[in-house]
């Protein structure tokens, strides 16, 4: 975390807007990491965006340690210029107020409407390559800081999962726009019956089984990235809700068609994620092969017209590495996913 401005000497042009600059500079492209977020704040909204900053880095454990997953500096708008290779950034104003930030508000938005929180002390604007190109760009503003401050904290999981969001939408069209391997797709179309755009980077590993039953399995390397989809016929939706099952069949997809292990030692934690427009059971957990090992995540996912439960299996071997990064674009590859032709 950087409070650079308020520890940074110098002053820009007022007119200057981040990458906009004074007169037809070009717009610069956010070639930042998509963990990284830019709080654009003034002094006295420096209590909010440190309660945001705090929130917004919330951990998540892939490893022994602890990750943020996401990275977040605070700049003043004396700075800002420095926020512009950020691939996410917030900026804090208050809706009557005359600060720097309240100012860019007002004349981003032109007067048009915020969207309110729950709470109605905040409220959410959000644009897309407004100062840099592949940038996510969140105004934030209240009418009061206390009251703002107490929202934001409240807020921060809402706030945390668009950007995360954003960021894996953005990650998959960057990732597919340096090629697709349209014929590892068709194979993926004819074995299995479903969709899933393969990325240049991504190799077909495996594929075992035919329509009713088996899995494929792509990765990229350096370090090892892999999407492995298994599926098989299941009775009907109701198998989502026994962990026990779907915990059996992780297992045996795993030691049958993965030529990996669970490791039980570790613990499996269950949640409930959102994919394809539904909350989900996600397995986490951590598998092991002959000599290596690493985080998984597996989605489980019932398609009815075809009656095959599917696991969305998202594995990653990065020893010595954060993981998040990783396993976030694992994420963005297995949400395009599709269960039929």
């Amino acid at each position: 975390m950087r409070l650079a401005a308020f520890v940074a000497s110098g002053f820009l042009c007022t007119s200057c807007i981040l990458a906009s600059g004074c007169g037809d500079k070009p717009v610069l492209n956010a070639v930042g990491s998509y963990s990284d977020v830019a709080i654009l704040t003034s002094p006295q909204l420096l209590p909010v965006a440190t309660t945001l900053e705090q929130a917004l880095e919330a951990k998540v454990e892939y490893s022994l340690q602890p990750e943020s997953t996401l990275d977040v500096d605070i700049f003043d708008f004396r700075d800002r210029k420095e926020a512009a290779i950020y691939k996410n950034v917030i900026v804090l104003g208050l809706l009557e107020g005359n600060d720097a930030g309240s100012r860019e508000l007002k004349r981003q938005l032109a007067g048009e409407s915020m969207k309110g929180s729950a709470e109605r002390d905040l409220f959410l604007a959000t644009r897309e390559d407004l100062y840099s190109r592949n940038q996510n760009v969140l105004f934030l503003a209240g009418h009061e800081r206390n009251l703002m401050q107490s929202a934001a904290r409240r807020q921060a999981p809402a706030i945390r999962g668009q950007i995360e969001l954003s960021n894996r939408s953005r990650l998959l069209s960057f990732l597919t726009s340096l090629g697709r391997r349209y014929p590892v797709e068709e194979q993926i179309r004819e074995l299995g019956g479903f969709r899933l755009q393969v990325p240049q980077d991504y190799e077909a590993t495996r594929f075992f089984g035919n329509r009713e039953r088996g899995s494929i399995e792509i990765a990229a390397r350096n370090p090892t990235r892999t999407v492995a989809i298994a599926w098989e016929p299941a009775p009907g939706p109701e198998i989502l809700d026994d962990h026990a099952y779907l915990l059996e069949r992780r297992r045996r997809w795993g030691e049958g068609y993965l030529d990996e292990t669970l490791q039980d030692a570790g613990g499996f934690v269950w949640s409930q994620s959102s994919f394809l427009g539904a909350e989900l059971p996600e397995l986490a957990g951590f598998w092991e092969g002959p000599t290596y090992g690493g985080p998984f995540r597996t989605t489980f996912y019932y398609d009815a017209p075809t009656k095959r439960l599917f696991g969305i299996n998202r594995l990653c071997y990065a020893p010595n590495l954060p993981k998040h990064v990783y396993m976030r674009e694992t994420l963005a590859v297995a949400e395009s996913f599709e269960p039929r032709p």
